[in-house]
C-alpha cells in the first residue's frame, strides 16, 4: 500500500528492505526520526541492539548524500561518529531525562557533505492535534534545518516517516520526497500532513 502526491509517496514497508532496492546516491538528503524509545532488545548484549538499530543508517548513507537523524539524548553515543552534531533547543519541553529532570534539547546527527550554515535550532515541541504518533515532530524544525543547507535539496528520503513531518516540509518547499513507514497505524497522520 502507498500514499501519493504530485511530489512524493509513502510506502508502508520495512525501510531496510526498501532502501536495498534504491540506487546509490539517489537522494540529496535522508532526514529521519528513527524510533529510539524502544526498550533494549537484548539487555545482556547491547551490542546486538546497535547492529539491529543501525542497519538502516548504513543503507541511508549509501542512498543519500547527506543523512540527518534524531537519535534522542539517551542514544546519541550508540551511533557511529557523525560529521557534526546539530542542536535542537526545545524551550518549555517536559520530557523527562534519565537523571529525573527535564530535557530541553535534542541532538540531530549530521552525516555527509552538504554544508549547513547554522547548527542550532529553536522550536517548541507541540504535538499537532489529532495525531496518533507518540512523537510527532514539529514541521517548523524540519523547515529550519532544510533552509540552512548550502546546496539546494531536490530530493528527500525519510525511512521512518512516522507522522509525516518530512513529507509536509517537502510538500511546503516543493521538494520531491519518498517515505517509508512500517506501521500503517500512522497512515491517517501522514495523510493529514500531506494535504
Amino acid at each position: 500500500m502507498s500514499i501519493k502526491t504530485s511530489l512524493g509517496q509513502c510506502h508502508f514497508v520495512d525501510c531496510v528492505k526498501a532502501m536495498k532496492e534504491l540506487e546509490t546516491g539517489s537522494f540529496d538528503l535522508c532526514f529521519t526520526d528513527p524510533p529510539y524509545d524502544q526498550p533494549l532488545l537484548d539487555r545482556e548484549n547491547p551490542y546486538e541492539n546497535y547492529m539491529v538499530n543501525h542497519e538502516w543508517l548504513e543503507e541511508a548513507r549509501r542512498v543519500a548524500t547527506t543523512v540527518i537523524c534524531t537519535p534522542g539524548v539517551n542514544k546519541i553515543y550508540d551511533y557511529p561518529k557523525p560529521t557534526w552534531t546539530l542542536l535542537w533547543l526545545k524551550p518549555g519541553c517536559t520530557t523527562h531525562n534519565i537523571t529525573g529532570g527535564f530535557s530541553t534539547w535534542e541532538p540531530l546527527l549530521y552525516y555527509g557533505g552538504n554544508t549547513i550554515y547554522n547548527d542550532s535550532f529553536r522550536t517548541t515541541i507541540t504535538k499537532p492535534r489529532g495525531m496518533k504518533h507518540p512523537c510527532a515532530r514539529p514541521v517548523s524544525l524540519w523547515l529550519q534545518v532544510l533552509r540552512q543547507l548550502k546546496h539546494p535539496i531536490t530530493s528527500i528520503l525519510d525511512c521512518f516517516l512516522g507522522s509525516g513531518c518530512t513529507c509536509e516540509a517537502a510538500e511546503f518547499l516543493g521538494i520531491k520526497w519518498l517515505g517509508f513507514e512500517i506501521d500503517e497505524t500512522y497512515k491517517e497522520d501522514i495523510v493529514k500532513r500531506m494535504h
